[in-house]
């Protein structure tokens, strides 16, 4: 199972994680958001924890040009979509031949996902004034049925993390807000513990289908 950080914008705090165990590092770029970054920033980022570690970068409606000039500027593996973006805008960006992975609200999930022509998902509460799950709980195991790869997300802690992972089944988790001592600030000992949580809580053969 993998374990994406998100919402990195110290390079050090990046490398660090990463070294902690986290398969993935998310980078938000949209203005609104505490945790956004910039592309000198974002660039840090990437040479701080090389290039064999995943490097997600979030977007939120922008523009598929905008979009792809991140993705090159920063040497991102995966594209993930958190806005109002419609299948016939994912099906433009896929043509690219870039990995993407689409957010969609829980409510809609099992429903929505075969629009899209995502490489993978992430399921969320989506409740909030921003997008994400901005820290809110819910009920995991209302997106057990999902078949497509997908990663959890929203209000994961250590105190919910087995119920989260058990009762959903997911192939990663997506953690960001549950480990921070502010918006963009990482809380080291907070991402060592749900990470090692995380690795205990998953199978010893587990061959889940990569998400980031």
């Amino acid at each position: 199972m993998q374990i994406k950080i998100c919402g990195l914008t110290i390079a050090d705090q990046a490398k660090e994680c990463v070294e902690l165990g986290a398969d993935a590092i998310g980078l938000i770029f949209y203005p609104p958001s505490p945790r956004n970054i910039s592309i000198s920033d974002a660039v840090a980022i990437r040479d701080a924890i090389g290039d064999d570690v995943a490097l997600v970068g979030v977007f939120v409606d922008m523009s598929p040009e905008k979009v792809m000039a991140v993705y090159k500027d920063c040497r991102l593996n995966t594209i993930q979509l958190h806005g109002d973006e419609s299948p016939e805008y994912v099906r433009e960006l896929a043509a690219k031949d870039v990995r993407i992975v689409k957010a969609l609200k829980s409510h809609e999930a099992l429903n929505d996902a075969a629009r899209y022509k995502a490489d993978a998902f992430l399921l969320e509460l989506g409740k909030g004034v921003l997008p994400g799950g901005n820290g809110a709980d819910w009920d995991f195991s209302s997106v057990s049925g999902f078949d497509y790869p997908f990663a959890l997300a929203g209000g994961i802690n250590p105190d919910n993390i087995a119920m989260a992972i058990n009762g959903a089944s997911p192939q990663a988790i997506d953690l960001s807000s549950s480990v921070e001592s502010a918006p963009g600030i990482k809380d080291m000992a907070k991402v060592k513990e749900i990470i090692d949580l995380a690795r205990e809580l998953s199978p010893a053969d587990d061959k889940s289908e990569r998400v980031f």
